[in-house]
């Protein structure tokens, strides 16, 4: 005991047995909950960091005395926990998971290939894509509106696309080959698409622009979530028009399925 109580302030237990537990209540959780974690939503990840961040402050309370080594080794302490808790929040947090489409290959003289591909830890069900053609779309819009004729479902056909897939996994595993289709857009060099993707779990926004600049393909993308207004993708290519330096480029970042 003359050992322990010869140890610097800083590494001493707390006296009571309360306060004992409420640390070891933190360490082990700290230590131990990653096996009892099976995806865990936001809201259980912020109830678990309360109460740990509670029962790290009541095993700390000791060292708030007037002693200034006391108060130096709490601070010391409660950050470092604090800094352990989150490193697990950081490893646990749920990442959103999607689908999304993804331009693969041009087949000349005028057709592309598009992927659909999924990003996030988690599968996604019952996806239905609307795949829109914004350039073929204006420009069928303002056709009818100079002649007065009236919108028929072949013209609607013309530009929008509908897309079902049953399920789409991690890495794309559920397909031996990426899911694709074609389309023709009426102007190679300018083109724009806007995407309404809805599965089971979440429904994104992705707005979709490609231009050839020079002989070269360059593109911009964004992709939003429509329930909660977060960017999940955004990229712009250095050569597309408008670009900056701190946009970020869209391959291969765009072009692979990923976790």
């Amino acid at each position: 005991m003359a050992e322990w109580r010869n140890l610097p302030t800083m590494w001493r237990l707390p006296k009571s047995g309360l306060k004992k537990a409420a640390l070891g209540m933190f360490v082990a959780a700290i230590l131990l909950l990653g096996p009892f974690l099976n995806h865990p939503t936001k809201d259980e990840l912020r109830y678990i960091s309360a109460v740990l961040l509670v029962a790290l402050l009541i095993g700390l309370s000791d060292f708030l005395t007037k002693s200034p080594r006391n108060i130096a080794a709490f601070f010391f302490w409660f950050v470092f926990g604090c800094a352990c808790l989150l490193a697990v929040d950081w490893h646990f947090w749920p990442r959103t998971s999607f689908t999304y489409v993804s331009p693969l290959a041009f087949s000349p003289p005028r057709t592309w290939d598009f992927g659909i591909l999924h990003k996030g830890p988690d599968p996604s069900e019952g996806i239905e894509i609307m795949f829109t053609d914004e350039v073929k779309q204006k420009n069928v819009l303002d056709s009818l509106n100079k002649t007065g004729a009236p919108l028929t479902l072949n013209d609607i056909n013309s530009y929008q696309k509908l897309i079902n897939i049953p399920e789409m996994d991690p890495l794309c595993r559920n397909h031996m080959f990426a899911q694709q289709f074609l389309w023709t857009p009426p102007e190679i060099d300018h083109q724009h698409y806007s995407l309404v993707i809805s599965a089971r779990e979440i429904q994104v926004l992705e707005d979709l622009k490609i231009e050839n600049v020079a002989g070269k393909w360059h593109y911009a993308a964004e992709i939003r979530n429509r329930e909660g207004n977060g960017v999940l993708l955004n990229c712009r290519d250095k050569g597309f028009p408008g670009a900056t330096d701190q946009d970020a480029a869209c391959w291969p970042m765009l072009g692979q399925c990923e976790e």
